[in-house]
């Protein structure tokens, strides 16, 4: 008889002479969970309980089996959560249910499970920036604050994490109580620094940058940063505007309009494109501009209802600090479509009657969209 199995006989034999002897119970049910026997484990486990052999061992496994074999269903998070009114600080069910609840996005149930694991001083630097990330999106600023402090001190040579911190005290820069401004732009800066002295490419960082020297009126430092930050292909919708308004201004037409070309051949910029064109060639009385007025308002729309759909979803999942930032997108695009539609009905003011009664009205529903 093998070392494993004689290990099995004795557990079985345990039982049989104790069936109250729990960490027998708990040891079998964990060999045939580790040797691909859920069905059997699941049966130790459930017998166990329903004799009333409450342990957090028990229930964290059938959490864990329900999770694999029945993942599409939630009997899992409720049996975790079984298992955290049983202990409450038990680290092992604190991380089951962190991992559950990542799985079916149950915000409260990871906020609490993170929560508790920093306070047993069990908690990774990567859940202090995880719970960060939540209190920022539910728009508990001071909070927020307080760990992304605690992530860069935790986190200094992590780029990521960095950049990421930079980004929500640049993000909220006006709302900190008792802060100045002009100190959060410079512990922003002084952040953006080191994540480019340990990441000289990174386009996340530059692009912070780039608004913050704009912010300052540095418009030259912030056209190059934006340059570097366009050929390397990074997220061109966040600052395409910005990006071809500066061109313009310091660089002239001619490549301002290479920047225009290129936003067109782009889904996330293609209607913002078609709008700096129907303006650009209405400033010029070309006719083209109702052709690209229509375009912009086709593909700005497309955008529009996946920003208002996802503003939804951040409203009903609480995520109010986010969907404020998402607000802020609908408004942009929707008076970029309210202008499209003013610059088709101006330029057809003397023709199509009824075009020009739809146009006002695409106008007047755009400039005043309320999501």
């Amino acid at each position: 008889m093998s070392t494993e199995a004689r290990a099995l006989h004795h557990l079985q034999k345990s039982i049989e002479i104790n069936p109250h002897f729990v960490d027998a119970r708990v040891f079998l049910a964990e060999y045939y969970h580790r040797n691909k026997e859920p069905d059997k484990a699941l049966e130790i486990v459930n017998e166990s309980l329903s004799n009333g052999l409450k342990n957090s061992r028990l229930l964290n496994l059938k959490a864990l089996i329900q999770l694999e074999k029945f993942p599409n269903e939630k009997g899992a998070e409720e049996t975790v959560k079984d298992a955290l009114k049983f202990a409450p600080k038990d680290v092992e069910s604190l991380h089951l249910a962190l991992k559950i609840s990542s799985i079916y996005g149950n915000t409260k149930l990871k906020l609490f499970s993170i929560e508790e694991l920093i306070s047993t001083n069990s908690a990774s630097p990567q859940l202090y920036l995880e719970i960060a990330v939540i209190k920022f999106k539910h728009g508990l600023i001071e909070d927020a604050k307080k760990y992304f402090e605690l992530v860069v001190e935790l986190m200094i040579d992590d780029a990521d994490c960095l950049v990421q911190a930079a980004d929500f005290f640049f993000l909220c820069q006006d709302d900190f109580e008792g802060q100045d401004v002009v100190e959060t732009i410079q512990y922003i800066r002084t952040l953006l620094s080191k994540v480019l002295s340990l990441e000289s490419t990174n386009s996340h960082a530059k692009l912070l940058l780039s608004f913050l020297e704009l912010r300052q009126g540095n418009e030259i430092n912030a056209l190059n940063l934006m340059k570097d930050c366009f050929e390397a292909g990074f997220d061109y919708e966040k600052y395409f505007l910005e990006f071809y308004q500066l061109s313009l201004k310091i660089e002239g037409r001619k490549k301002a309009d290479v920047i225009l070309k290129i936003g067109l051949s782009k889904p996330e910029t293609k209607g913002m494109a078609f709008f700096l064109l129907a303006k650009q060639m209405f400033d010029s009385k070309n006719k083209e501009c109702v052709r690209h007025s229509l375009n912009a308002i086709f593909h700005l729309a497309r955008v529009l209802r996946l920003k208002i759909k996802r503003y939804s979803k951040l409203k009903n999942n609480f995520e109010f600090y986010a969907a404020k930032f998402n607000l802020t997108d609908i408004e942009s695009l929707s008076g970029m479509i309210a202008e499209s539609y003013l610059v088709y009905y101006q330029f057809c003011l003397h023709k199509n009657k009824l075009l020009k009664v739809k146009a006002l009205k695409g106008y007047k529903f755009f400039k005043f969209i309320n999501p």
